[in-house]
């Protein structure tokens, strides 16, 4: 799902990209996968998507950055 070399070389928001399209195509190839009644589907990855990247990518989003752990290394 997610490279560990270019999360390494990835700047903190670039990984914070990174995960955040990883999730939102996994998921979707996931639920699609599944048939729900009664369950609009385009709706909540519509909403999914929006709110984890208005989490993720925002100028908010930043704000936890400092207690993240060191780069790792190869």
């Amino acid at each position: 799902m997610l490279n560990l070399k270019t999360m390494i070389e990835a700047s903190h928001q670039s990984r914070r990209d990174i995960i955040c399209d990883a999730v939102c195509t996994e998921l979707v190839s996931i639920v699609r996968q599944r048939n729900f009644p009664d369950f609009d589907t385009a709706s909540f990855l519509a909403e999914f998507e929006g709110a984890i990247r208005k989490e993720m990518q925002s100028a908010d989003a930043a704000q936890f950055d400092h207690l993240s752990l060191e780069r790792a290394s190869l």
